[in-house]
């Protein structure tokens, strides 16, 4: 039985370049992701702006309701520019969010109760405003929270292929460990004989 003898440079050069291959190719995953968690990322911090802005606002509105002014005018005068901001953002938040997922159409169901709530503004239930903000902040910290841990856990392929790369490392170790006991064996064998 003839066995064919790899030189000890071949099997260093080999090892070499598919070690080289290997960070290669995981460097452009780990870029890959890490740009798409940074886009996760401001998406999180952009939707928290919107969803701030949209609260604050219908607060600023119930405050100027409170005051009761004695006329419709003076209280549009007062909540005009506020009424503006949450068109502008509920629209904004309305586009960044999958009606599909449970989270973001609570959120959404939530942004429709309240604008429903605050249409007459004058007899706004202000208690029931009140109640609709909190919710509203209430599903936004779930989903927040949600999108956090996945922008700190990383994004699945990411995951994945540092599993596979860690696994292929070990076994490309496991296959020079052997090919260098067989390649010394061998040499032993042919002093031998």
């Amino acid at each position: 039985m003839t066995f064919l003898v790899v030189p000890d440079a071949a099997i260093g050069a080999i090892a070499a370049a598919s070690i080289a291959g290997l960070l290669a190719f995981l460097s452009l995953i780990i870029a890959k992701e890490n740009k798409t968690s940074e886009f996760r990322q401001a998406w999180i911090d952009s939707l928290r702006l919107d969803l701030s802005k949209l609260i604050s606002n219908a607060r600023a509105i119930r405050g100027a309701v409170a005051v009761e002014y004695a006329e419709k005018s003076e209280l549009f005068d007062a909540t005009e520019s506020y009424f503006i901001e949450i068109n502008q953002v509920a629209v904004a938040v309305r586009l960044r969010l999958n009606p599909k997922e449970v989270a973001c159409k609570q959120i959404l169901t939530g942004i429709t109760e309240l604008e429903r709530l605050m249409i007459d503004c004058p007899s706004m239930d202000l208690v029931a405003c009140r109640a609709c903000e909190e919710k509203i902040i209430e599903q936004a910290q779930i989903l927040l929270k949600s999108e956090w841990k996945r922008v700190r856990r990383g994004e699945l392929i990411f995951s994945v292929t540092k599993w596979i790369g860690c696994i292929v490392i070990l076994a490309g170790l496991a296959r020079l460990v052997r090919a260098a006991f067989q390649a010394s064996s061998h040499r032993v064998s042919c002093k031998q004989s």
